[in-house]
């Protein structure tokens, strides 16, 4: 087996290229998380809410309504403990 130069100057050469690209391409990764990440909490945590405020109006069922408007009528029109039979 001979002794080739050129074949280590080829090892260091591809060793330096690779961790050059390898650190690039790390910091580009890093970049692009460091921009994504707040957005993508952002975007669930509005999600979440837009979720939660629906699911809220939602669980206002009939009876409530009624009873709202009866409150409203009773202020609008005076009614109050004394003569709720009115």
């Amino acid at each position: 087996m001979k002794f080739h130069p050129a074949k280590i100057f080829l090892a260091i050469f591809s060793i330096l290229i690779g961790l050059t690209i390898g650190v690039l391409v790390a910091i580009l990764q890093f970049l692009i998380v460091l921009i994504r990440f707040p957005i993508d909490v952002y975007r669930t945590a509005s999600q979440t809410y837009d979720e939660r405020h629906i699911r809220k109006a939602q669980q206002l069922t009939k009876e409530d309504v009624w009873q709202r408007h009866i409150k409203r009528m009773d202020e609008k029109y005076g009614r109050n403990e004394e003569n709720s039979n009115l």
